[in-house]
Order: C-alpha cells, then sequence, then structure tokens
C-alpha cells in the first residue's frame, strides 16, 4: 500500500468533499438496503421462504424445491415483480457509488486503469437486463406449469429442462457478475493502494469479487458488506477513526464529484 505524504485539506476542500461523501455514501447505503429489501420481498412473497433470486432461475435445486418455486412464483406474482425491481434499483445504484470511488482514488493520487469505468457501467446494466429476462423465463414456465396439466415434481423439472430462455437466463446471470465483478476487485485494490482502506477491507473487497465471478454463494453478502462498509467511510465515520487518506489534501484539483 502506497501512501503520500499527509497533507491537511483546506476548508473549502473539506466542504467539497464532504458533500461529495454524503452523496456517495447515501447512494451506497441506499444500494445496500434496496438489495437487502429485495430478498425479503422474495422471501415474503414464497409460502416456502426459498425462492431464488429473480434473475438466477432456480438452478441447482431439489426437483421438489422446483416444483415448489414454480407454484409459489405464479401465486405471488406481485411480490416477485417487487423484488426484481428492488433488485434491478440496488444493482442500478452502484454505478454512482463506483464513480464517487474512482474519482476520490484518483483524487488521492491513484491510478486505476481508464478502462474499468466499463465494467462498472457494463457490469450493473447487464445484471439488470438478465434479472428482467430470468423473471420474464421463469415467468413463463410457471404460467404453463400452473396453466395445465398435472403439477407433479417430474412435470415441474421437465419444464425447466426444455426452457432454452430459462437456461439462457442462468448464463447470462453468470456473465454479468463476472463483468461486475471486475470494477468491484480493481476499485478495492487501488482503493487500499491509496491508503483509503485498510487491508481488510481492500482484501475483503476483491475476495468479494472473486467469490462474485466464481458464483460462490457467500459472494453477494460479501460484495453487500464491503459497499455498506463503503458508504459509511464515505459519511465519514469508522470505528476507531477512517485512514487518514480520508483527510489527505487531493493530489489532483478540481471539485469531488
Amino acid at each position: 500500500m502506497t501512501t503520500m505524504p499527509h497533507t491537511a485539506l483546506t476548508a473549502t476542500e473539506v466542504a467539497d468533499e464532504r458533500r461529495a461523501g454524503r452523496r456517495g455514501g447515501s447512494i451506497a447505503i441506499a444500494s445496500v438496503v434496496a438489495s437487502l429489501a429485495a430478498l425479503v420481498v422474495a422471501n415474503a412473497a414464497s409460502s416456502h421462504g426459498r425462492l431464488s433470486e429473480p434473475g438466477t432461475g432456480g438452478g441447482g435445486t431439489s426437483r421438489a424445491e422446483q416444483r415448489r418455486q414454480l407454484v409459489d412464483f405464479a401465486s405471488h406474482l406481485g411480490g416477485q415483480e417487487a423484488a426484481a425491481a428492488l433488485r434491478c434499483i440496488g444493482i442500478a445504484l452502484s454505478i454512482p457509488v463506483g464513480l464517487y470511488l474512482l474519482d476520490l482514488i484518483r483524487r488521492r493520487g491513484g491510478s486505476p486503469p481508464s478502462w474499468v469505468r466499463y465494467p462498472l457501467f457494463v457490469g450493473p446494466v447487464l445484471i439488470v437486463a438478465a434479472t428482467i429476462f430470468g423473471f420474464f423465463a421463469l415467468k413463463d414456465v410457471s404460467d404453463t406449469f400452473v396453466g395445465s396439466g398435472v403439477r407433479s415434481v417430474a412435470r415441474a423439472h421437465q419444464l425447466r429442462e426444455d426452457s432454452g430462455a430459462l437456461k439462457g437466463a442462468g448464463l447470462f446471470d453468470v456473465a454479468s457478475r463476472v463483468i461486475f465483478a471486475v470494477w468491484v476487485g480493481l476499485v478495492a485494490s487501488h482503493a487500499m493502494r491509496v491508503g483509503l482502506l485498510t487491508s481488510f477491507l481492500g482484501y475483503w473487497g476483491i475476495a468479494g469479487a472473486f467469490c462474485l465471478a466464481l458464483q460462490v454463494p457467500i459472494g453477494d453478502a460479501m460484495y453487500l458488506s464491503w459497499l455498506l462498509s463503503m458508504g459509511i467511510l464515505a459519511l465519514g465515520y469508522w470505528p476507531g477513526g477512517r485512514p487518514e487518506a480520508w483527510d489527505r489534501r487531493p493530489a489532483i484539483d478540481g471539485p469531488a464529484l
């Protein structure tokens, strides 16, 4: 981790960065709240509390669970619509947070690659698209299952296996997560290098990015906890005080985002 000689911020710079921090921190926390609310609403809209995250199609579950998912999805469509919308909002809000963090890194003398802005924009957009596509793919299978025919475990499994759209939604979700993970890992790494993050928070973000890319279930929780930490830091709070780089004079002049 590299640091620069400590130079205190001027009053104008302090006010400027506090405004930017309040915006960035508030958006980060809103993103986390929306993402968690999506899971809560999805579970509340299920009689079994086991509906998969919108956009994933519920792959990897037992056949009995697949049948329950299809029945629950049709029975609680409004709740699943709300869950998908909340997830899209939470993911979309990560874009301004990422831009804020990149600007802060640059102002502290960091030099993240210019191309990191592409996964920062493309990753969230693709996850939103995958969520919407997955929602309608699962809705189509669910409507077919409950609309006619026997509601057996075998039929539920066969309908899912025969759905090219549902399989495509799963692959779409995997690809979008990989792209999304790129900017998370790079931002965490460069923020740690300029002293904005402790080693623990820096490596936590990097590990969360790897887990997202590798589809490890804990990846979402690691990312959200990291993003929540970024929001708290941006708002000016942290147990024991923030790393000193947050109060260091910018290496590059100009207003904060």
